[in-house]
């Protein structure tokens, strides 16, 4: 007993070392542009993906990752409006057989990548269409805000993943995951909630706002109308 206590304490700093604590991370808009009939952008969030929660993916941890992006109009004489809001969410683990990291989105299949390409596709909104230029008003100032969250938990509940990467559910529910452990481990489920009480189940959130601009409208050849 006394070894598995000093077990669980030693993953235990372990954990926190891989998932503890605040990042600052930092979120850049570029290029962001009227294409044929379509509002395109780029959007880069540094450090959201880093070394240590590599690590902690590596040692059986989960993370889940979504982009909310949201499409604002200016207002002049009453609050600013949402026009558009889409969502991209995703799964990150790491497959042992495999030897790489597997990242699963709603309807699609899992992919696998190396260290570097999980960052590098968790860390990016590419080419990312936000709103047909029809449905804008031109000459209108519209802006971009994507707000950014990363949850690390501890316990796989695949109902509880799946329903959100679905968008049926807007978090994920503590009490579910944790009635999800088998019975009668009472060390690992005073192990669990330790980590849960410890670490406030370890979000991290962040909200990026692009500057504001016009909209463009473009005639049936392609062309920008001015």
């Amino acid at each position: 007993m006394k070894k598995t206590v000093i077990c669980l304490i030693i993953f235990s700093f372990i954990f926190l070392n891989a998932f503890g604590g605040t990042r600052h991370i930092r979120c850049r808009f570029e290029n962001i542009r009227f294409e044929s009939s379509t509002l395109l952008f780029d959007f880069y969030s540094d450090n959201i993906i880093n070394k240590q929660l590599l690590a902690g993916l590596r040692s059986g941890l989960t993370a889940t990752l979504e982009y909310k992006v949201q499409l604002w109009k200016k207002n002049r004489y009453w609050p600013d409006s949402i026009e558009k809001e889409k969502v991209r969410r995703i799964k990150i683990s790491y497959d042992s057989w495999q030897k790489s990291f597997e990242i699963k989105e709603y309807n699609s299949e899992a992919k696998y990548f190396t260290s570097d390409e999980v960052i590098t596709n968790c860390s990016t909104l590419k080419n990312f269409n936000i709103a047909d230029t029809k449905s804008l008003s031109s000459g209108e100032e519209y802006r971009i805000i994507v707000r950014v969250l990363l949850k690390k938990i501890s316990l796989e509940n695949y109902e509880e993943i799946k329903k959100w990467l679905e968008g049926r559910a807007e978090e994920f529910d503590i009490k579910k995951i944790k009635s999800a452990k088998p019975p009668g481990k009472k060390a690992t489920n005073w192990f669990f909630n330790l980590l849960l009480n410890v670490t406030g189940f370890g979000d991290n959130v962040t909200i990026s706002k692009s500057k504001w601009f016009k909209a463009v409208q473009y005639d049936k050849t392609g062309g920008n109308q001015q």
